[in-house]
């Protein structure tokens, strides 16, 4: 998917889902166990779908306006604080996940359905 950075860095700046510190490393193409590979903590905000983080800086301070690094193809892999931080991530990455809106759109759409009779105007339903 192409993107323009230019509207990506406004909507790094926009209201987020999800924000907090996390760790991650980029996984290399021989898997995750790469020994080099160092844990880095980085500011993360979840918008829309799209996952944002940002170098922090030695006062602890992070600029929502300049994200570190854009590359939609790179894997990383992810530490958090605790285990109850980790699952409200998950929850969340999901929740904003193409599939999980997709299949709530379906879910609506079918309610909607049994509720009026009539198929939505927009998105229509395949019934």
């Amino acid at each position: 998917m192409k993107c323009n950075i230019r509207e990506l860095a406004l909507l790094s700046d926009k209201p987020c889902v999800m924000e907090g510190r996390l760790n991650y490393k980029k996984i290399t193409n021989g898997g995750y166990r790469n020994q080099a590979a160092v844990f880095k903590e980085r500011w993360f905000r979840l918008i829309n779908n799209y996952l944002f983080y940002f170098k922090i800086s030695e006062m602890g301070k992070f600029d929502t306006k300049v994200p570190a690094e854009m590359n939609p193809e790179k894997r990383h892999l992810f530490a958090a604080r605790s285990e109850d931080n980790v699952v409200q991530w998950v929850m969340k990455l999901r929740e904003c996940s193409y599939e999980y809106l997709r299949n709530r759109l379906h879910t609506l759409q079918s309610k909607i359905y049994s509720i009026t009779g009539k198929c939505s105007k927009r998105g229509g339903l395949d019934l």
